[in-house]
């Protein structure tokens, strides 16, 4: 299987060194049903989740968003006052 989106070895490795599970993080997203499942697909790059999703990745994970986000949607945040 060919990794897509490298972002998600970031979230593995944020997620890993807080030390939170896949169900922790896939619970505090309100993807419960999912087990953690979805997030494993993120994570495996699989999945490219939304810049909304990245927000609440970086947000729960406290890491900086600009970890996650490409280029684009950096100026789209940078436009938004977001950063």
């Amino acid at each position: 299987m060919q990794i897509k989106y490298p972002e998600g070895a970031r979230v593995r490795a944020a997620r890993q060194a807080k030390g939170y599970s896949l169900r922790w993080l896939a619970d505090k997203l309100g993807m419960a049903s999912q087990s953690g499942v979805f997030i494993g697909r993120i994570e495996a790059g699989t999945y490219r989740p939304s810049l909304e999703l990245k927000l609440k990745l970086a947000k729960l994970l406290e890491i900086p968003v600009r970890r996650l986000a490409d280029k684009e949607e950096l100026a789209l945040l940078r436009g938004a006052n977001l950063l």
